[in-house]
């Protein structure tokens, strides 16, 4: 295994990455070689029941469009309202909805359940279409509650993340606080859901290629009377009604949902109406209508098909709201993918080739001829780094002595550091004295001597 390493020299660093660090770095480069992007259609449906239970299909809202698309993320508010939620975290309500979501749903294909998370009474259903569920894999979900002591109140997050092909997709569906005064508790509680949330096992929600973000926000309008806003309303004027929108504002000043898109709202508001009518709340209070259920996102090359309400749905105050997107699915293919990482080592195995430590000596043979008695005799020889690095070398000891070279030779420098292009000179000196000469003339050493020179 090659590890990471430095070799330094004057100011000059020289940083040797891991093998594998390259591979990744370079199969990253080159991923568009391999990668081929699908577009899918992904549903986004939110709908607060108001605790009310299923009277009736959910098909104009959930297959209210002539294809089938290809996924679903479904989400509920005050799904039930019940102490017993709160108390057991369980409901009959979570049975009931999703039976009638799996009947509403587009007919013409046939679906598989990524995932179902609730948490009391918000709940988020994803749904695929069964040719693409052998292709989602990293499932997983979590909960945040942002009520009373931010565990156990009435407001909330769940969310989903999970892999398609070769990308990230996570979906949050959230109940935010509510009542026109509470704009500052609604941005709390979404930097509260976008902290504390985060899936195993370190993934946060940022951290994802697509990211959606829906539910009853709960952000109203201000500046404008209930009367005032439902005259504009009566002729379908939203563009002037949309300018007291609360979270249109607060993405402008940066004090929440910054970054996130979303479509335009050319539809009427969702809240809040008279139970079982089209009509907007009688009630005394006379609260402008506004768009408390919205669906935005965050991704590169998401397209918006169509936001919309359905108002033929009245079971509850709040209108079911839909989004359809076509989004980005990067998928590898396999036989490119091969092909490319095969010429990623080729590659990779060429440079380490490259740059592995280089020399080259001047000779490799040396003769002293006649050495006499108490005589010195020296030679020199050059050491040359010809490769692409730098290095260090030594004359390294020979197998169980203790010395690089005989009594009798001397070898200066026996180490050095050389950098690419550089090069050293070196002097091998010879001398008989009485300490070695008797060896040698006995023949108990050799006048041959082979010396090894260590890189690094």
């Amino acid at each position: 295994m090659i590890r990471q390493s430095q070799i330094q020299h004057g100011r000059k660093r020289y940083n040797i990455l891991p093998r594998e660090t390259l591979v990744t770095q370079q199969m990253s480069l080159r991923k568009k070689d391999f990668t081929n992007t699908i577009r899918l259609k992904l549903f986004v449906g939110t709908y607060n029941v108001i605790g009310k239970s299923p009277t009736t299909s959910l098909s104009d809202w959930l297959s209210c469009d002539d294809e089938s698309p290809d996924m679903y993320a479904i989400g509920f508010q005050e799904l039930c309202l019940s102490k017993e939620a709160y108390v057991f975290m369980d409901t009959p309500k979570e049975e009931e909805w999703l039976r009638t979501v799996l009947r509403g749903i587009h007919p013409n294909a046939k679906y598989r359940k990524v995932k179902l998370i609730r948490l009391v009474g918000i709940m988020l259903i994803v749904l695929v279409q069964e040719r693409f569920a052998a292709y989602i894999r990293g499932v997983s979900a979590e909960t945040v509650g942002t009520g009373f002591l931010g565990k156990m109140g009435n407001k909330f997050g769940v969310g989903v993340r999970f892999e398609l092909h070769n990308t990230s997709v996570c979906i949050v569906n959230c109940h935010l606080a509510a009542h026109i005064k509470e704009c500052e508790r609604r941005n709390q509680d979404y930097h509260d859901i976008c902290t504390r949330m985060s899936f195993p096992p370190a993934k946060t929600i940022k951290d994802h290629d697509l990211l959606f973000w829906f539910g009853d926000l709960n952000y109203r309008l201000t500046g404008i009377e209930g009367l005032a806003a439902k005259t504009l309303l009566d002729t379908a004027n939203y563009k002037d009604l949309i300018v007291f929108d609360q979270l249109r504002e607060q993405q402008r000043i940066k004090r929440a949902f910054y970054g996130y898109q979303e479509g335009i709202l050319n539809f009427q508001p969702p809240y809040k109406y008279d139970t079982g009518t089209d009509n907007w709340d009688p009630s005394e209070k006379n609260r402008a209508p506004a768009w408390t259920d919205r669906i935005l996102w965050k991704a590169d090359d998401v397209d918006q098909l169509v936001y919309r309400s359905h108002p033929s749905l009245r079971i509850s105050d709040h209108k079911p709201v839909s989004s359809l997107f076509e989004i980005p699915i990067a998928a590898i293919d396999i036989v490119k993918y091969k092909k490319i990482y095969e010429e990623v080592m080729k590659h990779l195995d060429r440079l380490e080739n490259d740059y592995l430590p280089q020399i080259a000596v001047s000779r490799t043979e040396i003769d002293f001829g006649t050495v006499r008695f108490l005589e010195n005799k020296s030679n020199f020889l050059t050491i040359s780094n010809t490769g692409h690095v730098p290095l260090q070398y030594k004359f390294i000891n020979k197998l169980r002595e203790e010395s690089y070279s005989k009594p009798w030779l001397i070898v200066e420098p026996h180490t050095g550091f050389l950098m690419p292009g550089d090069y050293t000179e070196i002097q091998l000196e010879i001398y008989g004295d009485k300490r070695t000469a008797g060896k040698l003339s006995t023949g108990q050493d050799t006048q041959l001597e082979l010396l090894s020179i260590d890189m690094q």
